[in-house]
């Protein structure tokens, strides 16, 4: 009896899940390649390899560096500071 009444219960919640279609106003930047071509490029790209907040590692460090903010973008090989 309690088997029944949670695969109706589980029956219920998968039948009011909404399939979600995402927008598609997608931005996107120009820019050309190495070989003259022009590259469409999405606006909301994420690095691959983001810097951040950057920290003194040692603690008592001789030259503190309290902000480095640089970016690498592997889809075009962009580097950001």
């Amino acid at each position: 009896m309690v088997a029944w009444r949670l695969l109706a219960l589980a029956t219920t919640l998968l039948a009011a899940i909404q399939p979600v279609v995402a927008a598609s106003d997608t931005r996107y930047v120009t820019t050309t390649n190495s070989a003259g071509q022009t590259v469409y490029l999405a606006d909301d790209r994420r690095p691959s390899l983001y810097t951040g907040q950057f920290g003194d590692c040692k603690g008592s460090s001789a030259v503190n560096v309290t902000r480095f903010d640089a970016a690498y973008y592997k889809d075009n090989m962009t580097v950001l500071f």
